[in-house]
């Protein structure tokens, strides 16, 4: 590995701990060195150390694949009940997979050591994150705490219990959650010991005095969320006994983004979010994410009841009442058994059952029954819909028993019967599945999920027998699925006409490239391409799932006229480029040609071409295209210039892969280091985005890097 550091460069899977983090007065033993062997695991590199282990890159002997390997501190595993307990519980999470979270491939013991071999993958730890952004707007940190929000919904209840901003990956696509079950391998006052002598500021203040409530009171993982959003606006933690409210420290704080973080952040448990689904639901809110704030919605319908931590004043008791005697044993009626809620993970009766798979089928409950694995940042309403049958939507209650299909008895003298509310909500059924159908749970989805709630409220009420209201609300279902479609079409068609204005755009922007391209004149020196002033899109927008998080957000940006060399340097078709050149030689060698390193507003422009394309030939990612990672994630080798058809809008080639190219331009105006663009041969699709930045200190040289320059025309 380098030894430089790479800010948009993502980091390896589990990174070293920046806070301070270690295991307290735990034996830690010595560090492994490259080389050493644990079982069939070779260590490769030191990653970091928290409170209960050492993380390290090892090579799988077994597979020959790279993993991340947590090996428990000494101290912490001493005890044989410590052991038992990770191997069960590592190993009935490794059998779970539980979505959104770092593969477990495997949990053992070795040379008198505890091991857990999880996936090793490449991404940016949120510590990172925070230690060269310093802080974040509203609008970019509440995506990445929408997104870890969905990952903990998928626990039903269950409490993580050492979340912290080390244990939280941006990953291109997606966010992956580290240590679920770390915190349970040992009772929890040793738990809380360990990681309050290591230096964790995210703990909830009542595990403390209490630390039983780690493990069981969801209000534990909403308080650790509310930490990290505060520092992530902030800069700075939150403080431990009065709220100082974040606005304070940060502008551009919403005053209702302060408000949810008071009551996430409130010392007294009870007074806060009950969990991370009702945290969510009003994040959601404030954001205007109305998928968001439905998914949110539909977790929390399936939340147990979270304990509470001040007992109630007990109520005084009522006079006993004469009691009727017991009826015959023919009118008894055995009440209904409800149906027990699904296993957890952490269930001891289910570790170590012999038959996992048998207890994993069980667990299957209906309100997750048809369930797929939905993108990160979309809410598939639809599915949960159909899975619930259609019924009823959980927003905040169980419902109550089904009624029957028919009934005799009115509502009221002279009301409306039973046959007529029965008529009405098989309207609004049919209304509710005309609105599905042009997809209005997600182009109007406010709308959709209001009439949802309509016709679970007039359900509800046709169980009470009061029908009246009943057909009243079913009738305002109907309407509200009408106009939820009435929406979802007109969103359609100007998602339409939108892009028809795009392709008008981009044609006429060919258009003027070409007649650019067709002038008599010769601005510029022989092997340069001549681009005119103008604007162009710079960065990627907010929901590009591939953006790395110091990329900007869709700006207009206007560059001048400017020339730049078709090809990588030496500039010549054919030829290698020239690599391993730190940023002033490349500075050197483009002055003494007569010409300049290209800014990075000018290679981007450059590369996204005149239709402001993602990678240089269109938007769509193509492994045979450029000199990058093929479609099958494998590496190619510098390639000679041309080689590969990788030519932008603009006619310059591979701005796509072989090398990353130094610019001029610094990553922040207070440091050093220079941005590279244009990804490399051996790294993969999101790399090769023409918006995509990367950083270095300006003496490295590398293998990976390379340069063109560019010059100022001669108009």
């Amino acid at each position: 590995m380098s030894q430089h550091l790479h800010f948009f460069r993502p980091q390896r899977s589990l990174v070293r701990s920046s806070d301070g983090t270690g295991s307290g007065g735990a034996d830690r033993g010595p560090v492994l060195k490259d080389g050493d062997a644990i079982g069939h695991y070779v260590i490769r590199e030191f990653i970091g150390e928290g409170p209960f282990g050492r993380v390290y890159k090892a090579l799988d002997t077994q597979f020959d694949v790279p993993t991340a390997l947590k090996i428990l501190h000494p101290g912490v595993a001493a005890d044989p009940a410590v052991r038992q307990a990770t191997l069960q519980i590592f190993r009935e999470l490794a059998a779970s997979e539980p979505e959104g979270f770092v593969k477990i491939f495997d949990a053992a013991e070795s040379d008198g050591r505890v091991l857990i071999a999880t996936d090793y993958l490449e991404g940016i730890s949120l510590r990172r994150l925070v230690e060269m952004r310093g802080t974040l707007r509203w609008e970019e940190a509440e995506p990445i705490l929408d997104a870890v929000c969905a990952v903990l919904e998928k626990l039903n209840g269950e409490v993580h219990g050492d979340l912290r901003p080390e244990n939280i990956l941006i990953l291109p696509h997606s966010i992956q959650i580290t240590d679920l079950g770390i915190a349970r391998i040992i009772a929890p006052e040793e738990a809380v010991r360990i990681m309050r002598d290591g230096g964790s500021s995210y703990l909830a203040p009542e595990v403390m005095t209490h630390p039983d409530r780690l493990l069981r009171d969801p209000a534990v993982d909403v308080f650790a969320l509310g930490s990290m959003l505060y520092q992530l606006l902030t800069g700075k933690l939150p403080p431990r006994t009065k709220y100082s409210p974040a606005a304070k420290h940060a502008q551009g704080i919403p005053a209702v983004v302060d408000e949810i973080l008071a009551r996430a952040l409130h010392a007294d448990p009870d007074e806060r979010f009950p969990n991370v689904a009702a945290f969510h639901l009003e994040i959601a809110r404030a954001a205007g994410k109305a998928e968001s704030a439905a998914k949110a919605e539909i977790a929390l319908a399936d939340m147990p009841e979270r304990p509470q931590f001040r007992q109630p004043e007990p109520e005084p008791e009522p006079a006993v009442a004469p009691q009727p005697p017991p009826p015959p044993p023919s009118q008894v009626t055995a009440a209904p058994i409800s149906a027990p809620r699904p296993g957890s993970l952490f269930d001891d009766e289910l570790l170590g059952e012999a038959d996992r798979k048998a207890s994993t089928d069980g667990q299957a409950g209906p309100a997750k029954s048809g369930g797929s694995k939905a993108p990160l940042f979309a809410v598939l309403v639809v599915v949960l819909l159909a899975a619930a049958g259609g019924a009823f939507f959980l927003l905040g209650k169980e419902p109550s028993a089904q009624a029957p299909t028919t009934a005799t008895a009115p509502a009221a003298s002279g009301g409306p019967r039973a046959p007529e509310v029965a008529a009405a909500l098989a309207q609004a059924e049919k209304a509710k599945g005309e609105a599905m159908a042009v997809d209005a749970s997600k182009l109007a989805a406010d709308l959709f999920l209001k009439g949802m709630q309509q016709l679970r409220d007039a359900q509800a009420l046709r169980d009470d027998k009061k029908l009246a209201d009943s057909l009243s609300l079913a009738d305002e279902a109907k309407k509200t699925f009408g106009d939820a479609m009435i929406k979802a079409l007109a969103a359609a068609k100007e998602a339409e006409a939108a892009k028809a204005r795009e392709k008008e755009t981009a044609k006429a922007a060919v258009a003027a490239a070409r007649a650019e391209a067709a002038r008599p004149t010769q601005p510029c020196p022989d092997g340069t391409v001549h681009i005119a002033a103008g604007s162009f899109v710079m960065g990627s927008p907010s929901n590009d799932l591939d953006r790395n998080p110091g990329e900007k957000y869709d700006e207009r940006t206007q560059t001048r006229a400017y020339c730049i060399d078709k090809y990588e340097y030496p500039n010549q078709k054919g030829k290698l480029p020239k690599t391993n050149v730190s940023w002033p030689e490349a500075r050197a060698i483009c002055q003494k040609e007569g010409k300049r390193l290209c800014s990075e507003e000018e290679w981007e422009r450059a590369c996204k071409g005149p239709k402001n394309t993602k990678f240089p030939y269109g938007n769509e990612f193509n492994g045979d295209r450029c000199v990058t990672e093929d479609g099958d994630g494998n590496d190619r080798k510098l390639a000679p210039a041309g080689k590969f058809a990788c030519t932008s809008g603009y006619g310059v080639s591979d701005l796509s892969g072989n090398v990353f190219e130094w610019t001029e331009s610094k990553l922040q105006s207070n440091l050093q280091d220079r941005v590279l663009r244009g990804g490399s041969f051996s790294r993969p699709d999101y790399m090769n985005r023409c918006a995509n930045r990367y950083n270095s200190m300006p003496s490295v040289r590398d293998a990976e890097f390379g340069f063109r320059c560019c010059a100022d025309p001669q108009e």
